[in-house]
């Protein structure tokens, strides 16, 4: 593959040394600038940085030295290497250059050969150094990512183990709530007989049934305990989806797949995803009747929760969001006869993503304030998921609608 040509800047106050070094340089195939003075150089670094200076020492106002320095000192600068130019007698000007921060020097009278083989090594050492340096920082990056894992692995051994442990108690409690409705509902009859019949009891109990009843609220009591009784069913029944969608977020998806319902794998993700949406910012769904497919259970939840979560992240980027923000998720079957799949779409009205960020969404480690993904593979995690079950995920984002993300997937044959 064909790079770029390398830019070298030369910085001399003899316009003979300028010629002949540029003249050496471009030869050999390098772009070339010139300055004649310190000063000029570090006003003309700042249009474009080079990939390598040569300074002459002995320069008016501002020499070699200083030059140096001044680059050393500034974070945008300091990495390019400098050669210094000088006599081959003055070994106290290379010890002085080398304290300054040069990597080398080239010897006057210039031999063509010398500065083509310095300028070369020097070069080629500063793209290792590069190399090395953006290997550095991508392995920091997979390290947090393996640390980021390793946690989110502890917390999965973490929240099936607590889903265990919910469970048993709580079943218990499912189906003594239900024995007590039961009972509850016998009592309430019997009550009612003795109401139905009390003209035939002993002298004095009507009115001390009446006394009672209005001591304690008869009959709006019992409308209030049935109430109280339902609240119960109900809360502990929620808990129980809850645990169940904890269970189906904690089951190994290395395993042989299964038939499993879309539906039900969707709304585990709204359950789990819809107490963090208030205020201005709504969470609006639509599940229509879906069919099942295969694949492996919890694995479309975490896709969805996923997209809800980066929606709600996104649009918590505006300062302040609007009154009508809110993220959308729908799900239906599309397309015609014979092309009939699966469709969700999730659509959120957050600053929408441009350039280069869109073509890269679905990279490894790729991070923006819109994506976060937090840990960088949020969308890369989707799309494996999407396209292992023979799906796909497209990913549609701009600054004035904001992103929307659609998936399809293929129904069972």
């Amino acid at each position: 593959m064909q790079t770029a040509p390398l830019t070298i800047f030369i910085a001399d106050d003899n316009p003979r040394n300028l010629s002949l070094l540029s003249s050496i340089l471009e030869e050999a195939g390098y772009i070339v600038r010139a300055a004649i003075s310190g000063s000029g150089l570090l006003e003309g670094i700042e249009l474009s940085a080079p990939d390598l200076i040569i300074l002459d020492i002995h320069m008016p106002k501002m020499d070699g030295y200083e030059v140096c320095e001044n680059l050393k000192a500034r974070d945008a600068y300091r990495e390019i290497p400098v050669i210094f130019c000088s006599a081959l007698n003055e070994s106290y000007n290379i010890v002085k250059g080398f304290e300054a921060g040069a990597v080398d020097f080239i010897t006057k009278p210039f031999r063509s050969e010398e500065v083509l083989a310095r300028v070369k090594t020097h070069l080629t050492l500063q793209q290792r150094h590069n190399q090395l340096k953006n290997a550095l920082e991508t392995l920091k990056a997979a390290q947090q990512q393996l640390i980021q894992t390793e946690k989110m692995t502890s917390v999965g051994i973490l929240t099936a183990g607590i889903a265990h442990q919910i469970n048993n108690p709580l079943n218990y409690i499912v189906n003594s709530l239900e024995g007590f409705r039961k009972d509850f509902d016998d009592i309430i009859r019997l009550v009612e007989f003795y109401n139905a019949n009390e003209d035939k009891q002993i002298k004095g109990f009507q009115k001390k049934a009446e006394s009672l009843r209005q001591e304690i609220g008869y009959p709006e009591l019992t409308d209030e305990m049935r109430s109280l009784v339902e609240g119960i069913i109900t809360g502990s029944m929620k808990v129980h989806e809850i645990v169940k969608t904890l269970q189906a977020f904690t089951t190994d998806t290395s395993g042989e797949t299964a038939i499993i319902s879309i539906e039900d794998e969707i709304e585990r993700a709204v359950l789990m995803m819809e107490n963090q949406f208030n205020g201005s910012i709504r969470l609006n769904s639509s599940i229509g009747k879906l069919p099942e497919i295969e694949g492996h259970p919890g694995t479309i939840s975490q896709v969805v929760l996923q997209l809800l979560q980066n929606g709600l992240d996104a649009i918590k980027e505006k300062d302040p969001p609007a009154d009508n923000d809110s993220v959308s998720l729908k799900a239906e079957i599309s397309g015609g006869r014979g092309q009939s799949r699966i469709e969700i779409q999730v659509h959120d009205t957050g600053p929408g993503m441009q350039g280069t960020a869109v073509e890269h969404a679905f990279d490894p480690f790729f991070t923006s304030s819109r994506t976060n993904l937090r840990n960088g593979l949020g969308l890369t995690k989707c799309y494996r998921i999407v396209t292992s079950m023979g799906g796909s995920l497209e990913f549609d984002s701009s600054e004035e609608s904001g992103t929307t993300v659609t998936i399809r997937l293929p129904l069972l044959k």
